[in-house]
């Protein structure tokens, strides 16, 4: 919530036009469209860490926190996950692409101008 109180400010809006802000445009509240992150981030910190770790770095409180987030987002465990032989391939295939845009393209530039256009995008709607 201090995040959206600070975009609140920023912007001029109240902290209820950016949940329905929200809605209109992603489908979702601000909240879960956190979750989701939190949850997108803690798959791809699967690939290169332990459970722990990749709760942790994905801004869960704890591997249990992680784990009931995927059980409720996917329907599997991270373990499940983890040990899946297609989620296995699909980051070596993850980690080829991410190294070739690394090299091509400057990936905090493109995150702030994603950024940049949702909010754009939030704030004319």
């Amino acid at each position: 919530n201090a995040d959206l109180d600070r975009l609140s400010s920023q912007f001029s809006i109240s902290y209820r036009q950016i949940q329905r802000d929200f809605l209109a445009v992603l489908g979702v509240t601000p909240k879960e469209y956190a979750s989701m992150l939190r949850f997108s981030s803690a798959i791809q910190e699967l690939a290169r860490s332990n459970l722990s770790e990749a709760a942790l770095h994905a801004g869960y409180w704890d591997q249990s926190h992680m784990s009931r987030d995927f059980k409720r987002m996917a329907g599997i465990t991270p373990a499940q996950l983890s040990q899946n032989e297609m989620f296995n391939n699909i980051n070596k295939v993850r980690a080829g692409w991410q190294k070739s845009m690394r090299e091509n393209y400057h990936g905090d530039q493109i995150q702030e101008w994603l950024i940049r256009e949702n909010l754009r995008k939030i704030a004319g709607a």
